[in-house]
Parts: C-alpha cells; sequence; structure tokens
C-alpha cells in the first residue's frame, strides 16, 4: 500500500513538474526575444546606417566607371549605379537622350574585389563580378554586353592581364559560363491567294 500511494502521489506531481518546467521554457524565450533585435531595430542601428552610406560612395564610383566605358549612347546621357540584391543591367535610348543603369550586388565586395584590382572598366566593358579563375591566368568576370542600339546585357568574359591593366575576350572561356545564342525563328509561310475578279452586273 505503502508503493501505491507512493506511485499515485508521483502521478499527481508530474503535471505540476511539468508546467513549471514549460514556465521556465517560455520565460527564458521571452527574454532571449527580447535580448536579440529584430529587423527593424538593425536597420535603424548606427552600423546599419554607415555600412548603406559606405555602399552608396561605392556606387558613386561605379557610376564614374560607367560613365567612362565604351557603349553606344546618345549626345545627352545619364548614367545611374544602385546597391541590390543582384547584378543586373538596363540600357535603353529615346531621341537624342539615353540612360545606363546598373545594380550593384554587394558594393562593398566590388570594391574590394573588382574596383581596387583595375577591373571596374576593363576594355570599356563595366565588371560586375570576377566568378573563378582560368588555367591560363585569367578570371572570368560577369560584365555589361553591348546590345542592340544602347541596350545592355549581362554576359561572362574573360580577362587577362596585360602590360598593367586588363584585356576582355570571350577566347578561353569555360563551356559553363558560354551562353547558349538564340535559334532564329523560322521564315513565316505566306500564302498569297489570287486577286478576286469583280464582275460587272451588266451583260
Amino acid at each position: 500500500m505503502h508503493v501505491i500511494n507512493h506511485q499515485r502521489g508521483c502521478r499527481h506531481r508530474l503535471p505540476l513538474l511539468f508546467l513549471k518546467e514549460e514556465a521556465t521554457r517560455v520565460k527564458r524565450k521571452s527574454a532571449y526575444d527580447d535580448a536579440t533585435p529584430g529587423v527593424t531595430a538593425l536597420s535603424a542601428s548606427p552600423f546599419a546606417r554607415r555600412k548603406f552610406e559606405r555602399e552608396l560612395e561605392v556606387c558613386e564610383r561605379a557610376r564614374r566607371a560607367l560613365l567612362f566605358c565604351g557603349y553606344r549612347r546618345a549626345p545627352e546621357h545619364l548614367c545611374y549605379a544602385r546597391p541590390s540584391s543582384r547584378p543586373d543591367v538596363l540600357g535603353m535610348r529615346r531621341g537624342d537622350f539615353s540612360v545606363f543603369v546598373i545594380d550593384l550586388a554587394h558594393p562593398l565586395r566590388w570594391h574590394e574585389e573588382v574596383y581596387r584590382r583595375g577591373l571596374a572598366g576593363a576594355s570599356g566593358h563595366f565588371v560586375f563580378e570576377a566568378v573563378a579563375e582560368t588555367e591560363g591566368g585569367g578570371l572570368v568576370v560577369l560584365c555589361a554586353r553591348q546590345g542592340a542600339g544602347c541596350s545592355l546585357r549581362l554576359a561572362y568574359a574573360v580577362a587577362h592581364p596585360e602590360r598593367g591593366s586588363w584585356r576582355l575576350g570571350r577566347r578561353g572561356l569555360p563551356e559553363g559560363y558560354i551562353a547558349p545564342r538564340p535559334r532564329r525563328p523560322y521564315p513565316r509561310t505566306i500564302t498569297t491567294q489570287p486577286p478576286c475578279e469583280i464582275r460587272s452586273g451588266r451583260g
């Protein structure tokens, strides 16, 4: 009987112990959540503010490098550079006005890996990032390439060191970085019918 009573007492105490442990866990979790800053707090911190100001300074240097690239442009032209989550480029023209816009992913890393190495405007092309090294000592880079008119598009190229600068080209580009050329559309089949004869009602 004594053992049975003891087991019954344990059964009654188990829910109480569980509730106490759960209350302690909730208190610890709430204290951790209060101590961990949220996204809004991190965005408003002095460190985030200084980082964003530094990124804007780097984007201004990228804009100047883009301005001196050898792309086709109109007599009146503007260049813009802005920080972004992934690289992208836009080039357009309307009449005597054209504009280039680049999205610079990780501006601070671009400043260290591209700008300081003299790759920013290699061979008149704006370079976004160096992605790999080739066997011949070159670098596979992502750059902006001239399209139709004043349009620009992203493309890979190989940067070779040459007399203290860099020369861009497609020779030696690994197969994994060669974009397939779009197929030309088949010509449409044009069926011509003989003109209908117009007859008058006169006999």
